[in-house]
């Protein structure tokens, strides 16, 4: 299995106001068809390494991606939900979080030391 890190954004009133990050695991079955991800660890909630995630797992079935790697596509089997992921360019999500003034590491946390809050948001230094 591989690293993975998962990023999900919450809005409000359609404005990105909260950035939950999940890590741990993912890898395909031998024949392709199921992926699982497995999370051992999680910022969520406002709460770091919050208990709710750890050990949640995910499998999708009838993968697909396509040949240029740039659309995955997946079935999470019951209730007929589908997932479809984009493979952005090298940079472009830490622009967009950036943008949203989200942190690029981690999650949103209400608390944060002054060394912590510098690794989160390190464009917070940047000259302008």
């Amino acid at each position: 299995m591989s690293q993975a890190i998962a990023k999900e954004v919450l809005k409000f009133a359609g404005q990105p106001v909260l950035l939950n990050e999940l890590r741990g695991k993912f890898g395909f079955s031998e024949d392709g068809i199921y992926m699982r991800e497995e999370y051992s660890s999680a910022d969520m909630g406002g709460k770091r390494n919050s208990e709710i995630f750890t050990g949640a797992t995910a499998t999708l079935r009838g993968l697909c991606i396509t040949r240029d790697g740039r659309m995955r596509l997946g079935s999470g089997g019951e209730g007929g939900a589908y997932f479809v992921f984009k493979k952005l360019e090298d940079g472009q999500m830490d622009a967009w979080i950036e943008e949203q003034k989200l942190p690029i590491s981690g999650g949103t946390l209400p608390f944060m030391s002054a060394e912590e809050r510098e690794v989160a948001y390190p464009y917070e230094k940047r000259p302008q």
